[in-house]
């Protein structure tokens, strides 16, 4: 059953970091949008990675560390969304959707990928035999 639900969160994560490249490339469109974008990018490029490493992983602290990691970033979207605006009063309305939409992507990802770090099997990190490679990624 948990790896099922693990498969289903995968489909869509992976559906959901298409809609963000997506929206992120429709930021670009703008200096200030693209700005924060490239920065979600990277940071979501950190956090998965992070999460492989931890799915890999039989080491419980560094499950913990993704769990951390993977925390809420509702407020931090929200301050990330508001500064640009502040900084940038003219952007356009199409520049302003794009970037919700790429925030809002992000904060989507974010949870989905620690509701799949949620499931990592908890005998990984009680010395049992290390489950095979695809049960641990699917």
């Amino acid at each position: 059953m948990r790896l099922q639900h693990r498969a289903t969160n995968l489909g869509a994560l992976y559906d959901s970091l298409d809609e963000l490249v997506a929206a992120a490339s429709k930021s670009r469109q703008w200096a200030s949008s693209g700005l924060v974008a490239d920065q979600m990018i990277e940071a979501m490029h950190a956090l998965l990675g992070a999460l492989v490493d931890a799915t890999a992983s039989e080491d419980v602290t560094e499950q913990q560390l993704v769990l951390s990691m993977l925390g809420h970033r509702d407020e931090l979207m929200e301050r990330m969304r508001r500064r640009v605006l502040q900084e940038n009063p003219d952007l356009p309305a199409e520049a302003q959707e794009s970037l919700f939409a790429t925030t809002m992507l992000f904060e989507r990802i974010v949870w989905l990928a620690r509701r799949n770090a949620l499931l990592i099997p908890p005998e990984a990190g009680n010395g049992a035999a290390p489950a095979s490679t695809s049960a641990r990624v699917g």
